[in-house]
């Protein structure tokens, strides 16, 4: 046996980036064995762990399957065959190395196949292998179905098959994953009865741990007031179970670090059957075999005591031990230990089974997030029942340690078949991977690899696909196939194109044609190019982000999503670690900037959002090893002016002054900044306070220096008092005249809540409004309070540090007017039928009649009307020749300064018109089979792509792409009967892919853009539903509006899909009733303030101060003098303002 050397060796090398390299070689007379890097996570074990490396990410997916047929065609290509390909062997890393980032695939395994040939192809040929690499390479999936059925048969005990399961979900002695098994007593007496098969004091077994020691109320409670929605709040059996239950083994400093810093001996429980009725956790496995584990090795701490009937002398444990075990084995048991793996190991563990089971176990809020331990599922379909009888009381020990001394010394001779059967294997594998992929589970087991066998997959004989009689029941047979079909449908239409043709066909497709499809485009392609080079890039940092830089320029939003998916969490994991150099600094400052610039202009918004701004905060907020030093640093680089535009241009308004406005007046601290980074801060916050509305600006600028300078004034050491006085008056220089009053004179004290200063409304009527220029309607006494002792006991510093705290103060309700005008013709019928306020509150939006009949959409300032036309509107869109139904900003769409500049709106003839806010029209489409348009909503693509949806009068949506104006999606309101068959007049587009619709019957439906269908349908009012909105960041609730004159609070998790429409109002949390009429609108505050309007009056109250009452009240305010109603209502919540519309058409711009 040698090493592999010379020309024969480069078919072992990793000549291919996406094959794994293999640190040695050697190889006999038919003998290979090979050391290849350990990958901690391979796509096998993240999938079973609860995580999804591609979840709701089409590009990652399909970068991943594009790497991995790259490696495949490789091999082939260099007439090598893997042999043992699986979801296993395909090994996943990113860039930081850590979890989170693009996953780059290497196929594993490669070297230890004895397929691997110096280029011959020739039959079939006797080889010596070495035993423990046969064993080595046995997949998961076969591990499982041979264990299965050897413990159906009886061939195995239950302990040694959950300690095999344990193995394969990589359970062991780490307590962070300890091997588990189930409770099967309650220990209060002998378990076995002589005349009966009972056991007694038997556990249930269909229920987990969790579920028995909380209640079924509890976890239901749990389980509607928690994000993200779960039941079980931890592992099966988690860090803190193990450690307590394994409390007299574990050494004190890890009891100290895991259960309570302050060890105290008798905090644990005493006794074993404590242990049990105190835990929600399974028992560790030691409690079936080692009787050592409740001896303890603290001298504080006594052993853990056993039940009485176990107490025979010094062997006590060791008797507990056996009566344990025996209860594990008893037929009780047996016959009910396959619901306990459905729920530690099986398909409920997640979905709709793991809700039923209430087994919902909290989630990682980064779904994409690799795993490689955890929540391990290996059984994606219903566990079978044991067919054998009882194993005999008498069971042999099991051996928990590896035991592969005698196997890796053992060669033996196996028959290798031909290369080309082999590589067939591989590709018939590779579909089953590719599968797995994309649809983000393993693929079904099944028994051969052979085409006559695998054809059952896909047609109407199921029970070809199944092995070994492992599922030999008609009805689990069933639920296989259908696991089957709906692991087919998860996937794209062209990957399951590809699947099937690899997995069905007689002779599948080529690893070459797969790779050369039209399945993967050139974005793709490209991109696993950039990938390939990063990795190459061993220079430095500031290397790896040029040629990402470099890479970015001119590539569609795709490349840039995989390219910044793959560098940033990299930089942002460098930078945010321990100060870096001067010099290392200086490179990655200068570099990082150009990349942000760059990426800017190419990735999409969200990406940009999601990737870009946390990489500039991180590093912003890295400390400085050179704070005085002269050149680049990255608060110098990333304050540039052109780095701020680009942001601001690519995130929009409003978000980047969320975002930015606290950082930047967070660094206004010379101890923290050099003179350089202050002077282009300053620059920044004038930038900033210039392009935003003024009230913006005073609030969330003016406000927070203000009220930093009068803080602790007494210190005046670290001279940021006298920073901040000069920024305010740059401020009022650059801000002009206007601005100085509210500069120098305003207040920033805060109410305690938005309901404790409601003071009588004091409308102006439209003519009474101040013309002293824009925002000349502004008060100039913004506060009603003055700064008292609060203000002198601060510091600066945390004035500073926490300006964007100014989102948690309460809004100060003053209801009254500021301004108002008028926005369009008084007619007999509400003319003015919606009003939309843009995201960085610049513009109005409203839609109506014009006093000679025309219909007419109208983009208004907020700072009142102005004199380019006769109406004083901003601009006027004409392009409709029907009614106008609905019109809404378009907040993900910007201009070159970053400002919301496109709207939408549609009539009732059935058209959808998008165009600019200056009025240029930009697409249309018309409905021709949907009737008229009623009501619209706009998705802003925070998990997606960006559309607009648009409700009908026949009870259709429709859903169409924001960019390209083409539907994609079209649904149809249920029609039980004539009443749900009616116009959709409101309607509602969540974050996790849910649209809610309306009608005026009261009746709501939920339709899911993922699966195309309709999720719920309730009876949600008595009257009609006029509005629907998302009360908080919770997906699933929302808030309704109704003509029966309240407003509703719902959990959809809680509506129940299987009942009858007609007789349901599940899924309401909470009504609030105080209107005497139809409620027409309502708004949330991100603090859960609800502003509702009705009739002439207005609704304000909390959703948080309602405690758990069904019903809450609440008295509207009457306006004084005002008898005309209100049609809508919207908040401009960065400016603590909010506007109202009359049904006769007059704006109020409010307080």
């Amino acid at each position: 046996m040698s090493a592999r050397r010379g020309a024969s060796a480069s078919a072992f090398r990793s000549s291919h980036p996406n094959v794994a390299p293999a640190c040695a070689v050697i190889v006999g007379d038919g003998v290979v064995c090979s050391v290849e890097p350990f990958y901690e996570y391979t796509l096998g074990a993240c999938l079973r762990s609860g995580g999804n490396p591609f979840a709701n990410d089409a590009a990652k997916a399909s970068l991943a399957a594009f790497q991995l047929c790259r490696a495949l065609a490789h091999a082939h290509e260099k007439n090598l065959a893997h042999g043992n390909l699986s979801v296993d062997c395909v090994c996943l890393s990113t860039l930081s190395g850590d979890a989170v980032g693009v996953p780059f695939v290497q196929l594993s395994g490669m070297h230890n196949s004895p397929h691997a040939r110096d280029g011959e192809v020739g039959p079939c040929r006797e080889i010596e292998v070495m035993a423990a690499s046969l064993k080595q390479r046995q997949t998961v999936e076969t591990s499982a179905r041979h264990l299965t059925s050897a413990w159906r048969v009886g061939a195995i005990s239950n302990l040694e098959y959950i300690a095999k399961l344990n193995e394969l979900a990589r359970r062991g002695k780490d307590r962070a994953y300890y091997a588990v098994a189930p409770w099967v007593i309650d220990f209060k007496e002998f378990p076995f009865d002589a005349s009966t098969d009972s056991l007694r004091g038997a556990r249930d077994l269909s229920k987990t741990k969790w579920r028995l020691t909380k209640g079924d109320e509890q976890l239901d409670f749990t389980y509607r007031n928690t994000t993200p929605p779960h039941h079980v709040s931890d592992d099966c059996l988690s860090e803190l179970g193990a450690c307590i239950a394994l409390a007299r083994r574990t050494p004190r400093s890890t009891l100290a670090r895991v259960v309570r810093a302050n060890f105290v001996a008798d905090e644990y429980p005493k006794d074993i059957a404590r242990l049990f009725e105190m835990s929600p956790d399974e028992a560790p496995i030691d409690f079936y075999l080692n009787p050592n584990v409740f001896t303890s090795i603290h001298e504080d701490m006594r052993d853990l005591s056993l039940p009485s009937w176990s107490q025979v002398g010094e062997g006590s444990a060791d008797y507990f031990i056996k009566i344990h075990r025996e209860a594990l084995e008893s037929k009780a048991v047996s016959d009910n230990l396959h619901t306990w793996i459905d729920l530690t190991f099986g398909y409920a563990t997640y979905g709709r089974a793991a809700f039923i089971a209430k087994n919902v176990m909290v989630r990682d809020d980064e779904k994409s997030k690799l795993k490689s331990s955890g929540r391990f599922c290996i059984f994606h379909a219903p566990h079978p029942k044991r067919s054998a009888g009882e194993i005999p009381r008498a069971v042999p020990a099991v051996n928990t340690e590896d035991d592969l001394c005698d196997a890796v010394e053992t060669i033996i001779k196996i028959t290798e078949p031909s290369l080309r059967n082999v590589q067939e294997k591989d590709l018939r594998a590779l579909g089953r991977v590719l599968g797995a992929i994309y649809a983000g589970a393993p693929c079904p087991a099944h028994s051969d690899d052979t085409p006559s066998s695998v054809s059952g997959l896909f047609n109407k004989s199921p029970m070809k696909s199944i092995s070994d009689g492992l599922f030999d029941d008609i009805d689990r047979t069933q639920v296989l196939f259908k696991s089957l079909k709906y692991w087919l449908n998860r996937m794209p239409v062209e990957a399951r194109d590809v699947v099937k043709l690899l997995m069905d066909s007689p002779k599948p497709i080529a690893a070459s044609a797969v790779r050369d499809s039209v399945l993967f485009s050139t974005d793709i392609r490209s991109a696993a190019m950039v990938l390939g080079n990063l990795r190459t890039a061993h220079e430095s940092r500031a290397a790896r982000i040029m040629i990402a830089d470099d890479a970015l320029k001119g590539v569609s939003p795709t490349v840039a999503h995989l390219v910044l998916g793959d560098i940033c969490p990299e930089v942002e994991s460098y930078v945010g670690g321990k100060p870096l150099a001067a010099k290392d600094e200086m490179e990655v400052a200068m570099c990082l900037s150009s990349l942000v610039v760059t990426a800017c202009g190419v990735a999409s918004r969200r990406d940009v959002i999601d990737m870009i701004v946390p990489l500039v905060l991180r590093a912003v907020s890295a400390p400085s090893a050179c704070l005085n030093a002269e050149g680049p640093t990255l608060k110098r680089e990333l304050f540039d002016m052109a780095v701020l535009r680009a942001l601001r241009k690519a995130t929009g308004a409003a978000t980047f002054n969320r975002i930015f406005i606290p950082v930047l007046i967070a660094c206004l601290q010379p101890k923290f900044c050099s003179a350089e980074e202050v002077a282009r801060v300053t620059c920044g916050l004038t930038f900033i306070a210039k392009s935003s509305p003024l009230p913006v600006a005073l609030r969330r600028i003016v406000d927070v220096l203000r009220k930093a300078l009068k803080s602790n004034r007494d210190d005046t050491s670290s001279g940021a008092h006298v920073l901040v006085a000069d920024i305010l008056a740059s401020l009022a220089k650059s801000l002009g005249p206007q601005s100085e009053a509210f500069i120098f004179k305003a207040s920033t004290a805060s109410a305690p809540s938005v309901l404790d200063h409601l003071d009588e409304w004091h409308q102006r009527s439209s003519n009474d409004r101040n013309n002293a220029g824009a925002w000349g309607w502004l008060p100039r006494d913004v506060s009603d309070h003055e700064e008292d002792d609060e203000t002198e006991t601060i510091t600066m510093s945390s004035v500073l540090a926490n300006a964007g705290a100014v989102d948690d103060d309460p809004w100060r309700l003053h209801v009254a007017a500021l301004t108002s005008w008028r926005v369009h013709s008084r007619i007999a019928r509400p003319s003015a039928q919606t009003l939309s306020v843009s995201a960085d509150e610049r513009l109005f939006l409203t839609n109506g009649v014009t006093s000679r009949g025309d219909n007419v959409v109208r983009v208004w300032r907020t700072s009142g009307p102005e004199g380019e036309n006769s109406s004083g509107a901003m601009s006027a869109y004409t392009g409709h020749e029907a009614t106008v139904r609905a019109s809404m900003f378009l907040d993900f769409v910007n201009d070159h300064e970053g400002d919301v500049s496109r709207a939408c709106s549609c009539d009732d003839k059935g058209y959808m018109h998008v165009w600019n806010t200056n009025s240029d029209h930009i697409w249309q489409f018309y409905s021709r089979d949907a009737g008229g348009f009623e009501s619209m909503c706009v998705y802003d693509g925070a998990r997606g792509s960006p559309y607009v949806a648009g409700g009908t009068t026949n009870g259709g949506v429709l859903i169409a792409d924001a960019g390209a104006g083409k539907i994609f999606r079209q649904f149809k309101c249920p029609n039980d009967d004539a009443a749900s068959a009616t116009e959709v007049e409101a309607l509602h587009a969540s974050t996790d892919g849910l649209v809610y619709a309306s009608n005026r019957f009261g009746y709501m439906c939920g339709f899911d853009l993922r699966t195309s269908g309709v999720v719920f349908d309730v009876k949600a009012h008595d009257g009609g539903v006029n509005k629907i909105v998302s009360p908080s960041s919770k997906s699933y609730e929302i808030l309704t509006a109704s003509d029966d004159m309240t407003v509703a609070l719902w959990d959809v998790r809680m509506i129940d899909t299987r009942g009858d429409a007609k007789k349901r109002f599940d899924g309401r949390v909470r009504t609030f009733r105080g209107h005497q009429h139809e409620v027409r609108d309502i708004a949330v505050s991100t603090k859960g303030d609800v502003f509702s309007v009705s009739g002439a009056t207005i609704g304000v109250f909390a959703l948080t101060s309602s405690g758990n009452e069904k019903v809450a009240r609440f008295s509207p305010l009457s306006v004084y003098g005002e008898q005309t109603p209100f049609c809508a209502i919207q908040l401009l919540s960065s400016s603590r303002l909010f506007a109202t519309l009359r049904c006769d058409g007059v704006l109020s711009v409010c307080r």
